[in-house]
């Protein structure tokens, strides 16, 4: 069940949201730690694609 609730949290976020790379450059950098990270967060820019009456708890 959690595998299902992981899609549907994705698919609900890739569809209600406009996504905008926040950079210039990508790096692809990566730094070793107890799991491997990116040396540099990746950054984005996120803007609502429908109406706020569409989303839960707009009034």
């Amino acid at each position: 069940m959690g595998v299902v609730m992981v899609e549907y949290i994705l698919g609900t976020l890739v569809h209600s949201f406009d996504w905008k790379f926040a950079g210039e450059e990508m790096d692809m950098e990566e730094t070793f730690g107890l799991a491997l990270q990116k040396a540099v967060p990746l950054a984005a820019m996120v803007t609502p694609r429908l109406p706020p009456t569409c989303y839960l708890g707009s009034n």
